[in-house]
Protein backbone atom coordinates (compact mmCIF):
# COMPACT_ATOMS: atom_id res chain seq x y z
CA UNK A 1 0.00 0.00 0.00
CA UNK A 2 1.38 2.98 -1.22
CA UNK A 3 1.20 6.49 1.34
CA UNK A 4 0.74 8.97 -1.43
CA UNK A 5 3.16 10.83 0.52
CA UNK A 6 6.39 9.46 -0.20
CA UNK A 7 6.46 5.49 -0.82
CA UNK A 8 6.97 4.23 -4.06
CA UNK A 9 9.09 1.57 -5.90
CA UNK A 10 11.61 1.99 -8.60
CA UNK A 11 14.19 -0.44 -10.94
CA UNK A 12 17.26 1.48 -11.79
CA UNK A 13 18.00 1.25 -15.40
CA UNK A 14 16.05 1.40 -18.08
CA UNK A 15 13.75 -1.96 -18.57
CA UNK A 16 12.64 -1.16 -21.79
CA UNK A 17 13.47 1.40 -24.28
CA UNK A 18 10.44 4.00 -24.37
CA UNK A 19 11.76 5.44 -27.35
CA UNK A 20 10.57 2.09 -29.55
CA UNK A 21 7.31 0.08 -28.97
CA UNK A 22 6.91 -0.81 -25.20
CA UNK A 23 4.14 -1.84 -23.45
CA UNK A 24 2.91 -1.00 -19.70
CA UNK A 25 0.95 -3.02 -17.08
CA UNK A 26 -0.14 -2.87 -13.80
CA UNK A 27 -3.24 -3.35 -11.56
CA UNK A 28 -4.53 -1.04 -9.20
CA UNK A 29 -6.58 0.46 -6.95
CA UNK A 30 -7.26 3.77 -5.61
CA UNK A 31 -7.70 4.31 -1.91
CA UNK A 32 -9.87 6.93 -2.28
CA UNK A 33 -12.68 7.18 -5.19
CA UNK A 34 -12.48 10.59 -5.72
CA UNK A 35 -8.46 11.53 -5.27
CA UNK A 36 -8.19 15.55 -4.84
CA UNK A 37 -4.37 15.16 -6.45
CA UNK A 38 -3.04 14.12 -9.06
CA UNK A 39 -0.97 10.62 -8.48
CA UNK A 40 0.90 8.27 -10.89
CA UNK A 41 0.79 4.60 -11.36
CA UNK A 42 3.68 4.29 -13.06
CA UNK A 43 6.60 6.06 -15.35
CA UNK A 44 9.92 5.72 -16.59
CA UNK A 45 12.13 8.44 -16.29
CA UNK A 46 15.12 10.08 -17.38
CA UNK A 47 17.48 12.68 -15.17
CA UNK A 48 14.81 15.81 -15.26
CA UNK A 49 11.24 14.13 -16.44
CA UNK A 50 9.33 10.75 -17.33
CA UNK A 51 9.19 10.30 -21.05
CA UNK A 52 5.79 8.39 -20.21
CA UNK A 53 3.96 8.50 -17.16
CA UNK A 54 0.64 6.89 -16.34
CA UNK A 55 -1.58 7.61 -13.35
CA UNK A 56 -4.98 9.41 -12.09
CA UNK A 57 -5.26 12.92 -13.59
CA UNK A 58 -7.05 15.03 -10.73
CA UNK A 59 -8.12 18.04 -12.97
CA UNK A 60 -10.06 15.60 -15.07
CA UNK A 61 -11.04 12.89 -12.80
CA UNK A 62 -9.34 9.75 -15.17
CA UNK A 63 -6.87 7.53 -15.50
CA UNK A 64 -4.43 9.54 -18.02
CA UNK A 65 -1.03 8.59 -19.96
CA UNK A 66 1.28 11.64 -21.02
CA UNK A 67 4.59 11.47 -23.40
CA UNK A 68 6.72 14.23 -22.91
CA UNK A 69 9.15 15.20 -25.79
CA UNK A 70 12.43 15.61 -24.32
CA UNK A 71 14.12 14.88 -20.90
CA UNK A 72 13.96 18.75 -19.93
CA UNK A 73 13.28 20.69 -16.61
CA UNK A 74 10.13 21.92 -17.76
CA UNK A 75 9.17 19.11 -20.46
CA UNK A 76 6.29 19.64 -23.10
CA UNK A 77 3.50 17.04 -23.19
CA UNK A 78 3.48 16.50 -26.47
CA UNK A 79 0.45 13.44 -26.22
CA UNK A 80 -1.90 12.80 -23.68
CA UNK A 81 -4.67 10.29 -23.40
CA UNK A 82 -7.79 9.82 -21.34
CA UNK A 83 -9.76 6.63 -20.70
CA UNK A 84 -13.44 6.58 -20.58
CA UNK A 85 -13.63 4.49 -18.05
CA UNK A 86 -13.85 5.80 -14.50
CA UNK A 87 -11.70 5.57 -11.79
CA UNK A 88 -12.67 3.59 -9.05
CA UNK A 89 -11.80 2.08 -5.51
CA UNK A 90 -13.70 -1.03 -5.46
CA UNK A 91 -11.39 -3.52 -3.88
CA UNK A 92 -10.77 -5.86 -6.98
CA UNK A 93 -8.75 -2.72 -8.53
CA UNK A 94 -8.35 -2.12 -12.18
CA UNK A 95 -6.30 -3.21 -14.98
CA UNK A 96 -4.34 -0.27 -16.68
CA UNK A 97 -1.91 -0.72 -20.05
CA UNK A 98 -0.46 1.53 -21.91
CA UNK A 99 0.74 0.36 -25.29
CA UNK A 100 2.85 2.74 -27.90
CA UNK A 101 3.89 1.94 -31.39
CA UNK A 102 6.97 3.41 -32.19
CA UNK A 103 6.18 2.41 -36.07
CA UNK A 104 2.79 3.78 -35.97
CA UNK A 105 2.82 6.68 -32.89
CA UNK A 106 -0.29 5.19 -31.69
CA UNK A 107 -0.78 5.75 -28.18
CA UNK A 108 -3.80 3.41 -26.35
CA UNK A 109 -4.85 3.49 -22.87
CA UNK A 110 -6.43 0.34 -21.82
CA UNK A 111 -8.59 0.38 -18.75
CA UNK A 112 -10.03 -3.42 -17.55
CA UNK A 113 -9.99 -3.87 -21.23
CA UNK A 114 -11.49 -0.91 -22.49
CA UNK A 115 -9.37 0.72 -24.97
CA UNK A 116 -9.50 5.24 -25.49
CA UNK A 117 -9.43 6.75 -28.36
CA UNK A 118 -6.61 6.81 -30.81
CA UNK A 119 -4.79 10.42 -30.48
CA UNK A 120 -5.48 12.87 -33.29
CA UNK A 121 -1.82 12.67 -34.23
CA UNK A 122 1.00 10.13 -33.77
CA UNK A 123 3.78 10.56 -31.51
CA UNK A 124 6.53 10.43 -33.32
CA UNK A 125 8.96 12.13 -31.13
CA UNK A 126 9.51 9.42 -28.01
CA UNK A 127 12.65 9.61 -26.33
CA UNK A 128 14.49 6.78 -24.41
CA UNK A 129 13.83 7.08 -19.85
CA UNK A 130 16.83 5.70 -19.10
CA UNK A 131 17.00 6.37 -15.18
CA UNK A 132 14.62 3.67 -14.59
CA UNK A 133 10.76 2.71 -13.98
CA UNK A 134 9.03 4.41 -10.70
CA UNK A 135 6.05 2.99 -9.70
CA UNK A 136 4.00 4.88 -7.64
CA UNK A 137 5.66 8.48 -8.86
CA UNK A 138 7.25 10.45 -11.63
CA UNK A 139 10.15 12.67 -12.28
CA UNK A 140 9.73 16.27 -13.01
CA UNK A 141 12.18 19.29 -12.90
CA UNK A 142 14.75 16.67 -11.22
CA UNK A 143 12.36 16.57 -8.68
CA UNK A 144 9.68 13.27 -7.63
CA UNK A 145 6.12 13.74 -7.36
CA UNK A 146 2.58 12.62 -7.22
CA UNK A 147 3.14 10.03 -4.99
CA UNK A 148 0.19 6.66 -5.62
CA UNK A 149 -2.47 6.65 -3.16
CA UNK A 150 -3.51 2.82 -3.02
CA UNK A 151 -1.80 -0.46 -4.27
CA UNK A 152 -0.09 -0.83 -7.29
CA UNK A 153 0.34 -4.63 -8.40
CA UNK A 154 1.36 -7.49 -11.13
CA UNK A 155 3.11 -4.26 -12.49
CA UNK A 156 4.47 -5.96 -15.97
CA UNK A 157 6.34 -4.01 -18.81
CA UNK A 158 7.14 -5.21 -22.25
CA UNK A 159 9.36 -4.26 -25.00
CA UNK A 160 7.09 -4.10 -27.79
CA UNK A 161 3.65 -3.14 -28.49
CA UNK A 162 1.20 -6.25 -27.30
CA UNK A 163 -1.72 -6.41 -29.37
CA UNK A 164 -5.56 -6.11 -27.91
CA UNK A 165 -5.53 -9.67 -27.35
CA UNK A 166 -2.85 -9.85 -25.25
CA UNK A 167 -4.11 -6.43 -23.37
CA UNK A 168 -7.52 -8.11 -22.84
CA UNK A 169 -5.74 -11.58 -21.76
CA UNK A 170 -4.29 -9.74 -19.45
CA UNK A 171 -7.63 -7.82 -17.95
CA UNK A 172 -9.34 -10.50 -18.43
CA UNK A 173 -6.30 -12.79 -15.74
CA UNK A 174 -6.76 -10.07 -13.39
CA UNK A 175 -10.06 -9.91 -12.72
CA UNK A 176 -10.40 -13.73 -12.68
CA UNK A 177 -8.15 -13.65 -9.54
CA UNK A 178 -9.56 -10.69 -7.86
CA UNK A 179 -7.92 -11.10 -4.26
CA UNK A 180 -6.09 -7.63 -3.85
Amino acid sequence: MLDGANSAASIAGAVVDTSRSFSMHARVRLDSANPSSSMTVMSMSGVNGASVSVGYDATTSQWKVTLTGSDSASPTVIASVLSPVPPTSESAGQAITVVYNGITGDVRLFVDGTVSAPLAEPFLSAWAGTSGLQIGRSLSGGVYGNYFDGSIDDVRVYQGALNNDEVQTLAGSLMEDSRY
